[in-house]
């Protein structure tokens, strides 16, 4: 039908006008977009969030009074912190328990249903060192505890279980009481897997360490005070932990073989930049070549290493930093806990300070140590990283963190650097080349950084994945956006399989042999997956780069991948 109206409709139109007699049209029925609505069932939800505040801001008040009583016992200060409050399944919550930690199995009074505490080993024996009168002790210790110890720790566990009734009276009108301390996770199953779980990690800072202290709720131990349900999971006895055990399961961890290979450098490329790749193209990795390459295993980096050859085949030797050398930290002090050390080669240390006071930098170094002003100088440019470093984690996290005077020490030896710093389970290494000088940059990572940031970056992604999705929306996909989608491409020179335990323990000097021979092609990968080959170049004398000679079909390209890189 026609849109355009007639002369005569036209004129009936205005009389009908002028007479009120338009008729009103209907509005159009729009369908309502349809919302879509996240479900994890990881995370199984009981209390609800009023509930879990509470829950929250109940055991904050245990933290001050315990913060105060065991600084007072212990005659240290002791610094507890809530870091993270959740709800997931059973076996979530235990296995998120950093290990090795030593169990508490408690009991709810009157109802008689079980709870659980856990407490970083470490951390279990500093508190026993302070029992006994001894120091603050940096070096983390993991054995079962004798007899004495045990009884030592019964005492300080008594000591917390009394200060957390305080608040479980006030909540549940419930007492704590001890049933049993283990140290293998394997004997305090108190709840089946899919059980719904209140965890409430905590941070426990000393002096010089921080460790984390979790409850563990199963929500069937609380069910009949919290929402009128009953249940009960009690535990029964558990066999004696067996050292032995953990010693043959690390023994059979180190003697398995992995993969490891030899890379040159990677760098970032879009999907539509590798397509266009053809043979004849130079890519240019962005690593300086006197930092040499880097073993790894998988994704993980694993040693710096030189590259070389053995016999006719290519090889790499381990690298480690010239001795001696000059070692910065600096700790954080407020917000977080954790650190960062920074060791470059004396050489290396000499001309950083001389950058600094604008200075031209020496070329060769000297026996003499560095005098007062080069050391001030190092612990400036390393203050002004750091600082740095801190905004940048004080974003992600939210909230402002406050690092420590830098602290300089000379290292002649390995041994002198072995107990020169806090012990944390958890490590990053950066490698790089400053001013010609190989140089080394480690992050110290508490259990409690961890909790912290991973729960500041799903609070992150949740909130950058607010919206809804509506019908009629554009593909989330489209062609021109896969192509702008960045990959991984690094260089390889080859790859060799070893032993767990000796590719991690790998000495300075040591030389691995690698499957590839002297003049063999380099290996392209993008993403892990081999698709071209090509010729090392040096740029400039200073860079790596890669200079195509052939682009594997998409088949060649998966077989040779999945057949081991032949």
């Amino acid at each position: 039908m026609s849109e355009v109206l007639s002369p005569d409709e036209i004129a009936q139109l205005v009389a009908a006008a002028k007479e009120g007699g338009i008729p009103e049209k209907p509005a159009e029925k729009t369908r309502r977009p349809r919302r879509v609505r996240e479900l994890d069932f990881t995370r199984p939800v009981k209390l609800a969030p009023d509930q879990q505040r509470r829950f929250e801001r109940a055991h904050e008040t245990f933290c001050r009074t315990a913060s105060t009583r065991l600084s007072a016992e212990l005659r240290s200060p002791i610094e507890f912190e809530i870091i993270n409050v959740d709800q997931l399944t059973w076996s979530a919550a235990l296995a998120d328990v950093p290990q090795p930690s030593l169990f508490g199995v408690l009991s709810t009074q009157p109802l008689e249903t079980t709870v659980l505490i856990g407490v970083e080993l470490p951390l279990v024996f500093r508190f026993i060192e302070r029992l006994v009168g001894g120091g603050e002790t940096e070096t983390p210790i993991y054995r079962n505890l004798t007899e004495i110890e045990t009884a030592l720790t019964r005492r300080t566990f008594t000591t917390l279980l009394e200060l957390l009734s305080v608040v479980w009276r006030e909540l549940f009108d419930l007492e704590l009481q001890l049933l049993d301390l283990e140290s293998q996770v394997a004997n305090v199953e108190i709840a089946p897997p899919s059980e719904p779980t209140i965890v409430v990690t905590m941070e426990v800072r000393g002096p010089k360490a921080s460790s984390t202290l979790s409850l563990l709720v199963p929500h069937r131990s609380i069910a009949s005070v919290a929402d009128r349900l009953s249940g009960q999971f009690d535990i029964g006895e558990a066999p004696a932990p067996d050292a032995e055990i953990g010693e043959a399961v690390r023994a059979a961890i180190g003697a398995v073989d992995i993969e490891v290979r030899a890379e040159v450098g990677a760098l970032e490329l879009t999907i539509g930049d590798v397509l266009a790749l053809g043979e004849g193209d130079v890519v240019r990795l962005g690593t300086p070549a006197s930092g040499g390459v880097f073993l790894c295993a998988g994704d993980v980096p694993l040693h710096r290493a030189r590259p070389g050859r053995s016999g006719s085949r290519r090889a790499v030797e381990i690298e480690a930093i010239a001795l001696p050398s000059v070692a910065t930290n600096v700790s954080y002090v407020d917000g977080v806990t954790g650190g960062n050390v920074f060791v470059v080669s004396r050489l290396g240390a000499r001309r950083l300070a001389a950058a600094m006071m604008m200075q031209e930098p020496p070329a060769e170094d000297h026996d003499a140590e560095l005098d007062e002003l080069e050391l001030s100088a190092v612990g400036e440019a390393m203050n002004q990283m750091m600082a740095a470093a801190a905004g940048a984690t004080g974003k992600v996290l939210g909230q402002e963190v406050e690092i420590s005077v830098p602290t300089t020490r000379f290292i002649e030896k390995l041994a002198d650097a072995e107990d020169a710093y806090p012990k944390t389970p958890h490590a990053t290494v950066a490698s790089f080349t400053l001013l010609g000088e190989q140089c080394r940059l480690i992050q110290l990572v508490p259990n409690a950084f961890v909790v912290r940031m991973t729960r500041a970056l799903v609070d992150r992604v949740a909130e950058l994945n607010g919206g809804q999705i509506i019908d009629g929306a554009e593909p989330i996909l489209s062609p021109e956006s896969i192509r702008n989608i960045r990959v991984r491409v690094g260089a390889e020179l080859g790859r060799a399989t070893l032993p767990l335990a000796k590719a991690v323990g790998l000495a300075a000097g040591a030389v691995v042999e690698l499957d590839r021979a002297a003049d063999d092609p380099i290996d392209l990968y993008v993403n892990g997956r081999r698709f071209a080959t090509g010729r090392l170049l040096l740029i400039d004398q200073t860079e790596w780069a890669v200079q195509i000679e052939r682009v594997l079909d998409p088949e060649a390209a998966y077989a040779s991948t999945h057949e081991g890189g032949s």
